[in-house]
């Protein structure tokens, strides 16, 4: 897995024998197939209706301009947090984050569980 989507960067991978090559910002279901792929594992899923459902509150897609809602101290921890990779203080500064911008630290949560901290570093530098 990588941040690095450059073509170049995938054909160095596989010539020094990885078995496979995932580009940053991943999906889930991307990861699961890559699994299956090369474990030869099946997975079963549960019936759709009985999942909880995440669908309830739609995830934001955060950008920097959406993040102006947020107090700007905050704002620069994540990013200090974020650039320094220590996901703990990223998941801990999430839970400052006002409950009237739920929506916000449902997203930022997303990205820590998708390993993207670069990206929260990214979205977060603009306001330095």
């Amino acid at each position: 897995m990588s941040a690095n989507a450059f073509v170049k960067t995938q054909e160095l991978a596989l010539s020094n024998g990885f078995d496979d090559f995932v580009a940053k910002p991943f999906r889930e279901a991307v990861i699961f197939e890559k699994m299956a792929l090369h474990l030869g594992v099946r997975y079963i899923y549960e019936e759709e209706s009985s999942r909880k459902s995440e669908q309830d509150e739609p995830v934001v897609q955060l950008t920097s301009e959406s993040l102006s809602v947020l107090p700007r101290e905050l704002i620069e921890k994540l990013y200090k947090a974020a650039t320094c990779g220590d996901e703990q203080a990223v998941r801990l500064l999430i839970e400052r984050v006002p409950l009237s911008q739920k929506q916000i630290a449902a997203a930022l949560t997303k990205l820590v569980d998708n390993m993207s901290l670069d990206i929260i570093s990214d979205l977060t530098q603009h306001y330095l």
